[in-house]
């Protein structure tokens, strides 16, 4: 995760992005890198969840927040965006729909030669 995290732009505009839906910061690509940085399978859920509430326990005991790893980071940071999953998969969702309706438009260009060329 840390050399995923390091091809990515800094924490701070990361997190900007996934707040306001940026598409100038969150491309699709970036989303579908930070996306694989969270469980996927259920059975996955209670280790991510026992990890969160270890980095949430270091920031209340109040230790050095600049000493926790690059990962570490950026799970603290992204805990602060409410719904922040969410946001990433609607963004995934919405990258996908604009890639299907481009598909589905070059298809219907297609069709429409291909019956053109038919008639004649």
């Amino acid at each position: 995760m840390d050399i995923g995290l390091k091809s990515l732009p800094p924490i701070d505009t990361l997190m900007t992005g996934i707040t306001y839906a940026d598409k100038l910061i969150l491309n699709a690509n970036r989303v579908e890198r930070i996306m694989k940085f969270f469980p996927s399978k259920s059975d996955e859920f209670p280790l991510y969840t026992n990890n969160l509430n270890k980095i949430k326990k270091y920031k209340t005991d109040g230790k050095d927040l600049k000493l926790l790893p690059l990962p570490e980071t950026f799970y603290l940071k992204f805990m602060d965006i409410p719904g922040g999953l969410s946001r990433l998969k609607a963004f995934s969702f919405r990258h996908n729909c604009i890639e299907l309706k481009l598909d589905l438009a070059n298809n219907i260009k297609e069709l429409k030669v291909i019956n053109k060329l038919k008639k004649d």
